[in-house]
């Protein structure tokens, strides 16, 4: 059984879309940031116009050889003042929008935490349930085995008055009687075995895919991070090597990469530079790459290991990442983002 306060919480994501007006948010946060540029270019006629005549008072070889207008002076400062309005209009938007977008990001997140621990709960649930028909599988097996001796004891009480006593027919067709009753009821127990056991496996499968569940969603709402670091020690063989890491401009990229960095240089003993700077890169994931293919693998296995996630060595290629770098001789780590959605392997 959920708490209530859980299952209301459940009802208002259930309700309510926060993915569409935080998609909104960003769309009109890039329009606003292209205001500010569109502002700074209105800027130029102005400052043109101001170095100009600077250059023509101060510079006596520029004296009569730059002329100034009087009309285009009027008309760059009105330009300039249009282009301050638009840079105070974008600057006042971009906050307001970078407002929003935060204000979304915490309501999915509250809606990610309440789904993850619903579906804990219920693999808890289902995990007692499984326990207890184990416990009523071995009480009936119980049964059954004592049905068994009791059948056993009956026959040989049967056979042994058979053969003392073969004029009481009678009573032995009596322990005849009991025997095939208690053999009756064995079967009957083992038939209660059975079905017990075959709920119990299916309430193990149950419980199963609830923690399955649970993993899936937790690696969809939660930032990848390195969960083990004994794989780094695997790199020691290229210890003092130099390696490059770069990431994208988000923070959960550049967190992932600063980690990173900072095991290959303590673990490893690699020689990790680069800082983990900002670069454009196509595609979501982490790649790693260098001259030496071989190398390239053995370092995106241990990076796999380590974090949990899939890294794929690529070959150097001058249309590959190594183009954005400038190193094509160093191994390079990169790290690009999440994605839409991100499957822990």
């Amino acid at each position: 059984m959920l708490p209530v306060d859980l299952v209301d919480k459940l009802a208002q994501c259930a309700a309510n879309d926060f993915v569409t007006p935080r998609d909104n948010s960003f769309h009109w946060l890039s329009r606003f940031t292209t205001m500010v540029v569109v502002g700074l270019a209105l800027e130029l006629p102005e400052l043109g116009y101001e170095l100009r005549t600077i250059a023509r008072e101060c510079i006596p070889y520029f004296k009569y050889r730059i002329i100034t207008r009087r009309g285009f002076e009027h008309a760059a400062k009105v330009i300039a003042f249009v282009g301050w309005m638009l840079i105070v209009g974008g600057v006042a938007g971009e906050r307001v929008e970078e407002v929003n977008v935060k204000d979304s990001d915490a309501r999915i997140q509250e809606c990610s935490d309440a789904k993850v621990q619903a579906a804990t709960l219920e693999a808890g649930d289902a995990a007692k349930s499984a326990k207890t028909a184990h416990d009523e599988a071995d009480a009936v097996k119980g049964i059954a085995n004592a049905a068994k001796k009791d059948a056993k004891d009956a026959l040989a009480k049967a056979q042994a008055a058979q053969r003392e006593l073969a004029h009481a027919e009678s009573d032995a067709a009596k322990a005849q009687a009991i025997a095939s009753n208690a053999l009756r009821k064995s079967t009957e127990a083992e038939s209660r075995t059975e079905r017990a056991e075959h709920q119990a496996d299916e309430v193990s499968k149950k419980v199963e895919t609830a923690k399955s569940d649970v993993a899936v969603l937790q690696s969809l709402m939660s930032a990848r991070r390195i969960i083990d670091t004994k794989p780094f020690e695997q790199l020691k063989q290229l210890k003092g090597k130099s390696i490059l890491t770069y990431s994208t401009y988000d923070d959960e990229p550049r967190t992932l990469c600063g980690a990173i960095s900072s095991a290959l240089r303590s673990t490893a003993q690699m020689n990790a530079m680069g800082g983990c700077g900002a670069m454009e890169i196509v595609g979501p994931g982490i790649i790693v790459t260098g001259p030496d293919l071989s190398e390239s693998r053995v370092v995106a296995k241990a990076l796999s290991e380590a974090i949990g996630v899939n890294v794929t060595p690529v070959p150097d290629s001058p249309t590959g990442p190594n183009r954005q770098t400038g190193n094509p001789s160093l191994l390079k780590v990169i790290v690009g983002p999440k994605g839409l959605f991100w499957f822990e392997k």
